[in-house]
C-alpha cells in the first residue's frame, strides 16, 4: 500500500454484507484498517437465530477488526447528533464513533449523509 495507511468505520449492515459473503465488499476493503463500533460487535453477536457456526465465523471475522468502545468524547458528539436530527441511537453512537475518529463511515444507509461532520461512503447493494 506504499506506505500508506487506509482506514475505514464499517457500520453493522456492511459487517452484514461481509459476513454474508459479499466478494465486492471484501476486495474494497481488503488491507484497510476497519474499524468497528461495540454496537456493532453486539448487534452481529446477538442475531436473532445465530447459529454457533456463525457465531464462530462472526467472531473471527470481529477479531480482524479494531472495536471501538465508547468514551467521553463519543458521548458528548452522541448527544449533539440526536439533538439536532431524529436517529436511532444506536446509529447515532455508530456515526460519532467515526466522526471522533476523524473516519469515513462506509455503509448502505443514506441517512449518514446527512450527519454534519460525518464522510459516509454509501454502498449501493
Amino acid at each position: 500500500m506504499n506506505g500508506i495507511d487506509l482506514q475505514a468505520f464499517c457500520d453493522t449492515n456492511i459487517a452484514i454484507y461481509l459476513l454474508s459473503g459479499d466478494e465486492h465488499l471484501a476486495e474494497l476493503l481488503q488491507g484497510m484498517d476497519t474499524k468497528l463500533s461495540f454496537i456493532t460487535e453486539l448487534e452481529l453477536l446477538s442475531k436473532p437465530n445465530i447459529t454457533p457456526g456463525e457465531t464462530v465465523k462472526t467472531k473471527a471475522f470481529i477479531n480482524q477488526c479494531t472495536v471501538v468502545d465508547i468514551s467521553p468524547a463519543i458521548k458528548k458528539k452522541v448527544i449533539e447528533i440526536r439533538l439536532k436530527m431524529k436517529i436511532k441511537l444506536p446509529d447515532a453512537i455508530i456515526a460519532a464513533s467515526a466522526i471522533t475518529l476523524g473516519l469515513p463511515i462506509i455503509t448502505a444507509d443514506k441517512q449518514f449523509e446527512k450527519i454534519p461532520g460525518l464522510s459516509a461512503i454509501i454502498v449501493n447493494r
